[in-house]
């Protein structure tokens, strides 16, 4: 399906590209098949023979390599090894944006969930290519990203644990909205880094616990987000996202634990008990 100027389609022919890439490492008839690594690589080379566009910078510098990094990451090992040109086409695609001059924007002047979503499939990406370099440079991207920003119109998190975006015009607070995307990159490296040599520093999982303690449970109110914190979305979608996260933080056994697993029951507890338990 040819892509409209904002839509971003045709963005499921990368979620089916996932689905092959599952099934050819899945146990039974069709594990790791001729016919579906060759069904693979051939959409992945319809994709980077048509390179789709559209108007909204997102689709191309978010959205599409979020949905591609997934199947990459999966194939990256016999790709390089059996059709080294395919991965390294795959590879830049998923890192044209990972420029010497963004990882100093990023460290300087980051651009709170923008940065997060880069990093989101940035990181598993260069794991997945074994560039030591390109490893160490995500994940100090990623960990500097665990504080709080400086300045009125920054994005991020603020000394009050609220939660900025689209800040040129002035301070918005979005926290369930952006906010939530922000969180759901955080968590992925939190996972990914917990036991390694790039495990997050007790400072840096204290900011993140606080953000849950002094910044979500804020803005959470039977069962729901308090809709100013939405910006230009009426979606609660965001609410079990970051359910979702809290859960995930908790499994990792922070200092904070029981704090945050007393969070977590309240949050979300039975929408029968809202009008006794609101607190």
């Amino acid at each position: 399906e040819q892509p409209t100027n904002f839509t971003g389609v045709p963005r499921d022919h990368l979620n089916q590209m996932y689905a092959i890439a599952r099934a050819y490492h899945t146990q039974g008839a069709s594990y790791k098949s001729d016919e579906l690594y060759n069904a693979y690589l051939s959409a992945w080379r319809w994709w980077f023979t048509y390179d789709p566009a559209v108007k909204n910078w997102w689709y191309r510098e978010i959205g599409w390599p979020k949905s591609l990094y997934p199947s990459f990451v999966l194939m990256a090992r016999e790709m390089k090894t059996r059709n080294p040109q395919d991965y390294t086409n795959m590879y830049n695609y998923l890192m044209k944006y990972w420029t010497t001059t963004r990882i100093n924007t990023y460290l300087t002047n980051p651009d709170g969930a923008n940065t997060s979503d880069i990093l989101l499939y940035v990181f598993p990406t260069v794991i997945a290519d074994g560039n030591q370099t390109r490893i160490k440079d995500a994940a100090n991207v990623y960990a500097s990203l665990f504080s709080i920003v400086r300045g009125a119109k920054s994005n991020g998190v603020h000394a009050d644990y609220s939660f900025s975006q689209h800040t040129a015009h002035g301070r918005q607070v979005y926290l369930g909205n952006y906010g939530k995307e922000f969180i759901g990159g955080l968590i992925e490296f939190v996972k990914l880094s917990h036991g390694t040599y790039f495990q997050l520093s007790p400072q840096r999982i204290s900011f993140f616990e606080m953000l849950f303690l002094e910044g979500v449970s804020w803005i959470s109110y039977r069962n729901m987000f308090d809709m100013n914190q939405l910006g230009r979305t009426n979606s609660m979608s965001g609410y079990s996202k970051c359910t979702s996260a809290l859960n995930n933080l908790i499994q990792q056994n922070t200092p904070r634990k029981a704090e945050l697993q007393t969070l977590y029951n309240w949050m979300i507890r039975s929408s029968a008990t809202n009008g006794i338990n609101v607190q």
